[in-house]
């Protein structure tokens, strides 16, 4: 007798355990297709403005694709161009290609052939002219400066810096923020005076 019911136990455990389990998957099903539909009402919705981000977003992507082939394509033929001009330096019509197509490669040509003979009045004066334009990377600027033998704005700024610095040791804190206020915003330095004019002296 204990053993038929320990098995109707079991029986109605195992019935249990069954209802509960469809139960279980019913609701799961049932969340499911809920879900699904909440989603279909929903790309019906806003079916175009979905449309128009994809679009955008693969447009984004094969414009970038196409930018980054013709940088990579240009980044080429300059650096060519440039190569060929090293080996052929009195060509006049690939210096002007070079010069207008990347004036900072051209920049560096010109400084090449500088340093054979630093005397030629035509290059120096291209490369002041080189030097003031917008267009020329601010390091190669302060490359053609020194090679003119001209105090670039990065050297001007740094020796303030160090000028600063060294009123700031003798405690002349007043001499030292004068020095640092002429530094511009667009300088290098700029953080390095920012923090410096903090400094109280010493106590």
């Amino acid at each position: 007798m204990l053993k038929n019911c320990f098995n109707k136990l079991i029986k109605d455990k195992q019935l249990k355990f069954q209802n509960n389990l469809k139960t279980e998957n019913s609701s799961i099903q049932e969340n499911f297709f809920k879900t699904f539909i909440h989603s279909e009402r929903f790309f019906k919705k806003y079916k175009f403005y979905i449309l128009i981000v994809i679009i955008c977003l693969l447009a984004w992507f094969i414009v970038s694709i196409i930018n980054k082939k013709i940088e990579e394509k240009n980044i080429k033929e300059n650096n060519q161009i440039y190569l060929t001009l090293i080996q052929n330096p009195n060509d006049d019509r690939i210096a002007s290609n070079l010069k207008e197509k990347n004036i900072n490669l051209y920049a560096l040509f010109l400084i090449s052939q500088l340093n054979k003979n630093n005397t030629d009045s035509k290059i120096i004066d291209q490369l002041k002219q080189i030097s003031q334009t917008s267009k020329i990377n601010f390091l190669i600027k302060n490359i053609i400066d020194l090679e003119l033998h001209q105090k670039s704005l990065f050297l001007k700024d740094y020796s303030k810096i160090l000028e600063a610095y060294n009123f700031l040791e003798q405690n002349k804190i007043e001499e030292a923020k004068v020095l640092l206020n002429q530094i511009k915003n667009n300088s290098e330095f700029k953080q390095i005076a920012d923090n410096l004019k903090h400094y109280q002296g010493n106590n």
